[in-house]
């Protein structure tokens, strides 16, 4: 028994070249590093949060999608639930993050209506959920869509940080700057998941390879995004520096 089940772990795993595993991994150290190098900020525990969260959806994915019963339409309804709490939760710590690191009130307004709408689409997709009309491709269709509104989100921000510190605050030693390392991955991991997001439907159903293969980059960048918040935790210094 435990060697089907075992099988059929590999199984999932291989489906994204095993790229399932490292975010676990990377995960999982970032939660533990946040504990080793614990400043009494806010913002750090956000990400203790964040990384533990991440670590536990990862851990759990893929034996409930080996153990459970469920027609694929209730499975796909459960799991791209969790998926989209997972991006209002990880929007509202990374807005947080951002929020403390930039100086344009603009963009700081257009974060909070933002996320506002993002919530708001995210409540109307949850109770839609309830409806079984409501098919599986619509589920993951609508849940892409969130995710993808999320990441444009995101690098709003993201560019007006970079362009505030390289034009009117520029750091003098990069390498010991958390808030940059930290901005770093997350624009990378953006990036690297915001086009195949925009396609998933499409390549769902035409290019399956394909499809795994983006979904593999993807899971790596969220890696690669943990590895720069383990580099920001050891800067000994509050993340929003």
């Amino acid at each position: 028994m435990a060697n089907i089940f075992l099988q059929n772990l590999l199984t999932e795993w291989s489906h994204v070249f095993y790229t399932t595993p490292i975010v676990i991994i990377c995960s999982l150290f970032a939660t533990l590093f946040g504990l080793k190098y614990y400043y009494k900020e806010k913002t750090h525990i956000l990400f203790i949060i964040y990384s533990t969260t991440i670590f536990l959806l990862f851990m759990t994915l893929d034996i409930f999608k080996i153990t459970s019963s469920l027609s694929s339409r209730n499975m796909s309804a459960i799991i791209e639930a969790g998926n989209t709490i997972i991006e209002v939760i990880e929007l509202f710590i990374f807005y947080h993050f951002l929020f403390q690191i930039i100086k344009s009130k603009f963009v700081r307004s257009i974060m909070k209506f933002g996320f506002i709408i993002l919530l708001l689409l995210s409540i109307l997709f949850l109770t839609k959920l309830s409806d079984q009309n409501f098919n599986r491709n619509q589920i993951i269709q609508f849940s892409a869509l969130i995710a993808s509104i999320k990441f444009f989100q995101l690098l709003i921000p993201l560019l007006t940080y970079f362009f505030e510190i390289f034009t009117t605050a520029p750091i003098r030693d990069i390498s010991k700057s958390p808030s940059l390392w930290i901005t770093s991955g997350l624009f990378i991991y953006c990036l690297a998941t915001l086009p195949f997001l925009l396609i998933s439907g499409y390549l769902y159903s035409s290019n399956r390879s394909l499809y795994f293969l983006m979904f593999s980059i993807h899971y790596l960048s969220l890696g690669f995004l943990f590895l720069t918040i383990i580099k920001a935790y050891t800067c000994r210094k509050l993340i929003t520096t």
